[in-house]
């Protein structure tokens, strides 16, 4: 995750392995917790492993295009909607340095999380472990009404 700051410009941007990195990590940990009819963790069947990083980066770029298309909506000057690389999703909006660097951390943050949660809802769908896609689900919901709430601070005209 990071916000980078240019002249005129602030860009949100996400790398798909420090993404993944952390989705499966959760996946997995919560993979230790749901066992077979033997008490045997379900790691295989429910944990994220390097097989899946093709369908987790699809994944990334939808939830990132969902996630941005509801932070564009609240800000003002969008300078680059949304930018997808080899390495990286990113988004940027035009800087009125109006802006308060810790609510733009902060919405780095949330959009950090939502994404997170975004692929974890799909992976569990996926896997159709519904009460688990619930959660993320509801996680992500979360982290998008927090996304809209900070994101008041994007839509100040500049002060002078």
């Amino acid at each position: 995750m990071a916000i980078i700051k240019t002249i005129g410009v602030v860009k949100f941007s996400y790398g798909y392995d420090d993404i993944f990195d952390v989705v499966s990590l959760i996946t997995n940990e919560i993979a230790l917790t749901m066992v077979d009819g033997e008490g045997m963790p379900q790691i295989d069947e429910y944990g994220l492993s390097e097989d899946e990083r093709y369908n987790v980066v699809q994944m990334m770029k939808d939830g990132a295009d969902e996630v941005f298309r509801r932070l564009l909506k609240v800000t003002n000057g969008i300078s680059d909607s949304v930018v997808l690389s080899d390495s990286t999703v990113e988004c940027s909006i035009k800087d009125k340095e109006a802006y308060n660097s810790n609510v733009l951390s902060a919405i780095d943050r949330l959009i950090e999380k939502a994404i997170i949660n975004y692929i974890i809802k799909d992976w569990f769908l996926d896997k159709k472990v519904i009460d688990h896609a619930k959660i993320y689900s509801d996680k992500y919901i979360r982290n998008i009404q927090e996304i809209v709430k900070k994101s008041i601070q994007l839509r100040k005209p500049t002060i002078a």
